[in-house]
């Protein structure tokens, strides 16, 4: 499937982070899963937009997008 570019992040806001579902299975080394805080909302919003629910996206934190 190709994959088409909607749109280009010119100034992302302060705390603006690309986040995806986390990794895990590397606790032993000292790295925590991370991935998107609020992972229902993360799956939600991605299907809406047509994606796989576990593609990577913008969470934003404080003032959004510019």
């Amino acid at each position: 499937m190709e994959k088409t570019a909607v749109f280009e992040v010119l100034e992302p806001g302060i705390l603006t982070t690309i986040q995806d579902l986390g990794r895990y299975g590397f606790s032993q080394f000292g790295v925590p899963p991370s991935g998107a805080l609020d992972t229902f909302s993360f799956r939600a919003g991605n299907l809406l937009v047509g994606n796989l629910e576990e593609e990577a996206c913008l969470e934003t934190a404080l003032m959004g997008l510019n």
